[in-house]
């Protein structure tokens, strides 16, 4: 029972950090064009 749980964290701490990854290489391609 706690194993799937933490394997349910872990799978969801993935996808973040997927998302933050995209985030930030947006923001990063952003402030290239605006010269920042």
């Amino acid at each position: 029972y706690v194993d799937e749980t933490e394997e349910m964290a872990m799978s969801g701490l993935k996808k973040n950090q997927h998302i933050l990854d995209r985030i930030a290489k947006e923001l990063l391609e952003r402030s290239k064009l605006t010269g920042l």
